[in-house]
């Protein structure tokens, strides 16, 4: 069963956007998620996290940088081929 992540980002990331931006994964389970977030950024993120509360999403203001608002998964990561 797929759960949403929240992938933060620190200071020095995100090619110059900003350190208040987020992004949602569906995955698996957390080291997925991490795996989605290392596919996507490499060494560019900062963690991931299994609720908006723990990523600070409102406490921060933090801005979603989904594409269309949909979480990434590991298949449009390109991580995965096809799926069951």
């Amino acid at each position: 069963m797929s759960n949403l992540y929240y992938g933060t980002f620190g200071a020095s990331h995100l090619y110059g956007l900003g350190l208040d931006k987020y992004i949602v994964i569906e995955a698996d389970s957390t080291i997925e998620a991490c795996c989605i977030m290392y596919k996507l950024f490499a060494q560019k993120w900062c963690t991931v996290y299994e609720s908006p509360e723990e990523a600070g999403v409102n406490k921060y203001n933090l801005s979603c940088i989904n594409v269309h608002g949909r979480p990434i998964t590991a298949k449009r990561a390109g991580l995965i081929q096809y799926e069951d």
